[in-house]
């Protein structure tokens, strides 16, 4: 440009700008660009330049009407509301406002208010033809459909075109099944206002409920036109075809929208499930790599296809994807999301130190990873680390993200340290912050159960029904909580329900079987358990199955029946051989229990129910070093759980290993401290062996202590011994009276440790009587100090 033409440019600038002073020009201004960016739904634009309005005239109503309608537009319908709220208070005559405000407390159900603000604008108004619309609208509400049709005609009659008045005659033609009646309204309407959404959407929703799937895909398209960045309404179009089984209508749509949107991921992301859900696995997986082939640089494809194999367990493939991954981006983002989802992976299948290198890693690289910290969590809580994993959770969940998650990891950790009410607290936090999460809810209702608070329970699970009808795992839920309360009528519901949903068949029937055995149909229900064992011995179904299968027997007939059933399977795991060992063992046949179990065992068992029923064996035949063995490898196998390493101290215990047995009481009071019964056998230990340590006493004692409030007889014993251990006599005397109140039958041991502190407070005689039945029966800790003492006295 040259100079001269630039000189001249800006003086024509400073001109147009100077001819602009004048501040209601400038309000003008403002408020015709905020009209134009409104009309074109440039929302923010609008907001921008009404806002600069309002900064020269802040009392000016109308501005502030204006920016409640761009609010309103734009979805924030609290602000609008606060808007309208304020210009009403400014100008309490001010129709526009007035008619909004009846409108939205209309929609809130707020009649009361909604038939205010129309009695105000009729009284300035008589012939305003919104007002008698909206007064429509209200009598529709009330199913009032003769005045709802008087005020319809009133409004049309003083504005034929009236929306608000077309679209309350479209809702009461509605209401009365016309139909035909209400699409020619709308045709006309449309006509009037081509561009009002409100009256295509009325138009899709009437031809979608007649089932009118062409019509509904014109109507869409013509709101496509309308609003062509608006990609939320190509969804919905998706959505309704997908709802009349119109499956390849639906594909077709989705893969218009990408065409359409090339850029947006969401737009993809749904294409994979819809051909993943409705079509087949291979589909998604080419769908994925044709992406991939577009574009290779989108690090994002190879992770949503990684997940695509994990859900289709296709674990091997998952895993070549991930470390492809982690190998070409190591550092950004997205190999760190492979890195979290492959320890995620390791972690399921219990390689835990490959799990543990990865998320390493990813925190020497990113301290603050949720995903990684999560996982960390779940590591600490695998390796029966209880406390350092709530310790994490906490951390993880102040910090605010990923909190849904953290608090159902949090609430098992409770829930597995015997601290019910925390894990209920916990998951009720969880439900405010995340409502529509089903499944929280559900194992909250589960939770209510086992604290036998069962009202509560069923009131959530009836909640859930009724606004998820058609939720599997809400069916389930309610159907065993049902049989378990013995109202089997509502059982049967939920369980004919359940079985006509895809891929629920199976539990549907294991569920008939119970309400079958709690009728007393014996036969019939293990004829169901039966078939659910053999469709898929290796089902957790199955193992339940077997369960439900072993209450129903009542002979030893039956029990080596069923051990022949089972040995038949051509498929058997853990569990399977886990309960063949448990039959064998009820039936006198110890060896073919123990190798029942070895092969339970040798079947990456998830549990130590196996381990623990051979070291008990082994226990029996005084094979210490044996049981020890199997009882380590528990340990290393299944470290999520400490009842392996409390048998082992046990047998420590019992072989006189008494450092060593505390050593591992002492380990599993700095993981599971809130464990009642890790610090029942600590303390009991040391009141036993180590009294004279001080030390080691006083610890025993705040451990014990908070047995204070106990009704468990034996934790009242254990507290009352440590007070006799540190000469308390009159506490002493407390537990073990309380002890003897809750005892169901008689206990030596209870009764030495009573006898005992009789006899240190001079009550002899009661002393002796306690003290003989303490000498009697199977041998104990402390039955020689019972004779010796006894001795003693007599």
């Amino acid at each position: 440009m040259q100079p001269r033409f630039r000189f001249l440019l800006i003086i024509i600038v400073l001109f147009t700008l100077s001819a602009c002073d004048n501040p209601e020009e400038k309000f003008q201004k403002h408020i015709n660009n905020g009209h134009v960016y409104y009309k074109e739904h440039e929302y923010k634009k609008a907001l921008l330049e009404y806002k600069n309005a309002a900064k020269i005239k802040p009392s000016d109503y109308t501005v502030i009407y204006y920016m409640g309608l761009v609010e309103e537009a734009d979805g924030k319908l609290q602000k609008a509301l606060s808007a309208y709220l304020t210009a009403e208070q400014q100008n309490p005559n001010y129709i526009p406002v007035k008619t909004k405000l009846a409108e939205f407390y209309l929609t809130a159900g707020m009649h009361d208010e909604a038939y205010k603000r129309v009695g105000e604008i009729l009284e300035l108004d008589s012939k305003n033809a919104s007002a008698h619309a909206v007064l429509a609208s209200l009598h529709l509400a009330n199913n009032n459909m003769q005045d709802a049709q008087k005020e319809i005609n009133l409004a049309l009659q003083y504005d034929p075109k009236n929306m608000i008045a077309y679209s309350v005659q479209v809702g009461l033609y509605t209401l009365t099944e016309n139909r035909d009646k209400a699409l020619e309204t709308l045709g006309t309407a449309i006509k009037i206002y081509p561009e009002e959404l409100s009256f295509h959407l009325l138009k899709a929703a009437i031809y979608n409920q007649i089932g009118d799937i062409n019509s509904v895909v014109d109507t869409y398209n013509d709101i496509f036109s309308l609003y062509p960045n608006a990609i939320n309404f190509r969804f919905d179009l998706a959505k309704i075809l997908l709802q009349h089984e119109q499956y390849e209508l639906a594909e077709k749509q989705y893969n218009e929208t990408i065409a359409s949107f090339p850029e947006n991921l969401d737009a993809k992301k749904i294409l994979l499930t819809f051909l993943e859900n409705n079509k087949d696995f291979h589909a998604a997986v080419n769908k994925i790599q044709d992406f991939i082939s577009k574009d290779t640089s989108q690090g994002l494809y190879y992770i949503w296809l990684a997940d695509l194999y994990v859900r289709n367990n296709q674990d091997d493939q998952a895993m070549i994807t991930l470390q492809n991954i982690i190998e070409s981006t190591p550092n950004n983002s997205i190999g760190l999301n492979a890195s979290t989802r492959l320890a995620r992976i390791k972690l399921e299948k219990g390689d835990i130190p490959l799990a543990e290198d990865l998320v390493n890693t990813v925190l020497a690289k990113d301290a603050g990873n949720t995903v990684a910290l999560l996982l960390q969590a779940n590591l600490d809580f695998y390796r029966g680390d209880y406390q350092t994993a709530i310790s994490s959770l906490n951390v993880i969940m102040q910090g605010g993200s990923n909190t849904l998650e953290a608090s159902r990891i949090l609430a098992e950790a409770f829930l597995v340290q015997s601290r019910l009410d925390l894990a209920i607290d916990t998951l009720i936090q969880a439900t405010k912050k995340y409502p529509e999460d089903k499944s929280t809810l559900v194992r909250l209702s589960q939770l209510y159960a086992l604290r036998g608070n069962q009202e509560k329970a069923e009131q959530i699970l009836l909640l859930l029904a009724n606004n998820n009808p058609d939720n599997p795992l809400i069916l389930e839920t309610t159907a065993r909580l049902a049989i378990e309360d013995n109202k089997l009528e509502r059982a049967a519901l939920a369980v004919e329900k359940l079985s006509k949903i895809k891929g629920q068949d199976l539990t549907a029937k294991y569920l008939e079987g119970r309400i079958l055995q709690k009728s007393d149909q014996i036969s019939a229900a293990q004829h169901i358990y039966e078939n659910i064992i053999v469709s898929d011995p290796l089902s957790p179904l199955a193992a339940y199955a077997m369960s439900s299968i072993l209450e129903t027997m009542n002979t030893k007939q039956e029990l080596q029946d069923f051990v022949v059933f089972l040995g038949l399977l051509p498929q058997t795991n853990a569990a399977i051989n886990t309960v063949i060992g448990d039959i064998q063992q009820s039936l006198g046949h110890t060896e073919s229990a123990k190798a029942a179990y070895r092969k339970a065992f040798n079947q990456n068992t998830e549990t130590q129910a196996s381990f623990l029923a051979l070291a008990k064996i082994l226990m029996e035949e005084k094979n210490y070093s044996q049981a020890l063995e199997i009882l380590e490898h528990a340990e290393s196998a299944v470290p999520s759980e400490i009842n392996a390493s409390i048998l082992k101290a046990q047998i420590l215990l019992n072989t006189g290993e008494i450092e060593r047995a505390l050593a591992i009481y002492e380990k599993l009071l700095t993981t599971n401290n809130q464990s009642d019964v890790v610090a029942n056998n600590f303390a009991q230990t040391v009141a036993d062996y180590k009294y004279t340590d001080v030390k080691l006493l006083e610890k025993a004692r705040l451990q014990a202590e908070r047995f204070i409030n106990s009704n468990n007889p034996y934790y009242l014993d254990t507290l009352g011994w440590i007070y006799y251990r540190k000469n308390l006599l009159p506490q002493a005397k407390l537990f073990l009276e309380r002890a003897f109140d809750n005892l169901e039958q008689s206990n030596p041991q209870i009764d030495y440790h009573y006898g005992a502190i009789l006899y240190e407070i001079g009550n002899i005689e009661n002393a002796k009587l306690h003290l003989k039945r303490a000498s009697l029966g199977a041998d104990y800790p402390g039955k020689n100090d019972a004779k010796t003492l006894l001795d003693e006295i007599d």
